[in-house]
């Protein structure tokens, strides 16, 4: 959440702190308590892109506000759901996420 704010992402979204929170807690209550795609790694990979957007000076030199807001939430959320499980899986076991990629074109 911190990180959120540092990079001012209520004034580039518009939004409340407290719209942020709650967007904040919605996405953790995704989290199945895997042990490798979880709420904590979120995390990390929050932190970690917070690390190369300020160490690069991206958000100074490179992109919007909006832009490195978009880059944050994006590392926050990308695995939001995860069942733990591997493309390849999905594609062997013709499993729900396989029709759906292929329904959305991303299937590999």
């Amino acid at each position: 959440m911190i990180i959120l704010i540092h990079h001012q992402c209520e004034s580039v979204l518009r939004i409340s702190r407290a719209q942020l929170k709650k967007f904040v807690l919605e996405v953790s209550s995704y989290d199945r308590k895997l042990d490798f795609h979880n709420f904590q790694r979120a995390v990390t990979i929050l932190h970690t892109t917070h690390l190369m957007i300020n160490l690069l000076g991206l958000q100074e030199h490179t992109c919007s506000g909006l832009e490195a807001a978009a880059v944050l939430l994006a590392a926050l959320c990308h695995d939001l759901d995860h069942d733990g499980l591997s493309n390849s899986f999905h594609v062997r076991s013709f499993g729900r996420t396989l029709l759906l990629s292929q329904r959305l074109g991303t299937a590999s």
